[in-house]
């Protein structure tokens, strides 16, 4: 693995343990904060990992307006898993 793309779900749960491994094995990352609006991305590349943090939604809050975002976000794993 070359980088990872982090998905962060709340300001206060940020991903600082996981970030320290990242770097001590030389992974680059980048957060994607959904909560502040920023996209879930499109495509992860087969060098890249995807990190899910947790947060206080669930799959039933899918289609909710609080968490626009998670419809995508549950696609996402799915399209990989299917790769």
């Amino acid at each position: 693995m070359t980088s990872a793309i982090v998905l962060q779900h709340t300001p206060t749960e940020g991903p600082e343990r996981i970030a320290t491994l990242l770097a001590a094995r030389g992974i680059s990352f980048e957060t994607r904060a959904l909560h502040a609006g920023q996209p879930v991305p499109d495509v992860v590349g087969r060098d890249q990992m995807l990190i899910v943090m947790g947060g206080p939604m669930g799959v039933a809050d899918a289609g909710s307006p609080r968490h626009a975002y998670l419809s995508q976000e549950i696609a996402l794993p799915r399209r990989l898993i299917a790769r």
